[in-house]
């Protein structure tokens, strides 16, 4: 398993085997190659085939292995929740075609919209999502039909891009550290978990492009700090 990258936190720190810290692709900021719901991680082709599998076993879940608008940067560009994939505009039909034939029991659809890091824009899990305010109407619509929740567009700590700065999952979330009181509870209430405040890697508050989680194991990224490694297993139920 060291051969992947991967670390298990010291029992000292936290006893949970669910919890790991991880490099890919030679860098702590995971959640920029990957993304997770309780079923599929959709994960950049450049990852190692054995690294593939230690995620997929980790985390209980099936790997497709794409592409997104001719990137690896699969986080950033692709919303998802265990009802839907959303992809955005610029997706190339062969990637749409990959992921479609690679999952039978999930919506995967494509936002026609200017917006196209969708990732950054909404965080969603099987209870609910925020979106930022930037999406149109009709737009909310199609969120919410692809991934099956009802979808409120929101700021957090006055920024727009929600999705890069949340991540819930089904157990719990996490959140920018200036959001306020009132952003934090708003979360709470769309998404029915609890949410704290928290960075990853050392400080980074962009939470989201450094961790990947689902209800079974969160994986984070290897600069992670003590502290910030008991928030994180905190904020997610782990």
């Amino acid at each position: 398993m060291l051969s992947c990258g991967v670390r298990k936190i010291p029992a000292n720190k936290l006893s949970e085997s669910n919890v790991q810290l991880i490099d890919i692709l030679g860098t702590p900021h995971i959640g920029l190659f990957a993304t997770v719901n309780d079923e599929y991680i959709l994960i950049s082709q450049l990852v190692s085939a054995n690294k593939i599998r230690m995620l997929e076993e980790f985390l209980g879940v099936t790997a497709i292995t794409t592409s997104v608008s001719g990137t690896h940067l699969i986080g950033p560009m692709v919303a998802m929740n265990s009802n839907g994939i959303l992809l955005p505009s610029t997706t190339l039909d062969e990637e749409v075609d990959i992921i479609k034939k690679s999952v039978s029991n999930m919506n995967v659809d494509v936002l026609d919209c200017k917006l196209t890091a969708l990732g950054n824009l909404i965080a969603a899990n099987n209870r609910g999502a925020i979106a930022s305010p930037e999406f149109g109407s009709a737009e909310i619509r199609k969120i919410s039909d692809v991934l099956g929740v009802e979808v409120f567009k929101m700021t957090i700590a006055s920024r727009s891009y929600v999705g890069s700065i949340c991540l819930v999952t089904d157990r719990g979330g996490l959140i920018h550290v200036d959001a306020s009181d009132e952003d934090l509870k708003r979360v709470e209430e769309v998404c029915h978990v609890s949410v704290v405040r928290s960075t990853v890697n050392d400080g980074m508050k962009y939470i989201r492009s450094g961790v990947l989680a689902n209800s079974k194991g969160v994986l984070i990224g290897a600069r992670t700090n003590g502290p910030e490694l008991m928030t994180i297993s905190r904020g997610l139920g782990l």
